[in-house]
């Protein structure tokens, strides 16, 4: 994968700001299955907490190339909490201490 990751305390950060990232799903079930330290098969799939092609669709560029949405979304997977942000990053930290 061609991007930039760092472990900061219990605290992952994946980020991809090259123009052919991978779709922020690919991105979460591959920055948990790393944290966790366990391969992409042994998660339940994503679909079971949030619908990944929405999620995907919701900072793909429009037609013209404009960015669709701005902000950010949240939702716990896997026992991590995960922020998706129209930036390109995607941070994962563990919902338990």
């Amino acid at each position: 994968m061609n991007n930039n990751e760092t472990e900061n305390g219990d605290s992952y950060t994946q980020t991809n700001r090259d123009l052919s990232r991978l779709p922020p799903s690919i991105q979460v079930i591959n920055g948990v299955a790393d944290a966790a330290g366990c391969s992409v098969d042994e998660l339940a799939p994503l679909y079971e907490v949030v619908n990944p092609d929405a999620l995907d669709r919701l900072y793909a560029p429009t037609y013209r190339g404009n960015m669709r949405s701005s902000g950010e979304v949240t939702f716990s997977y896997a026992g991590y909490h995960i922020a998706v942000d129209d930036s390109g990053t995607v941070d994962i930290s563990p919902t338990e201490p």
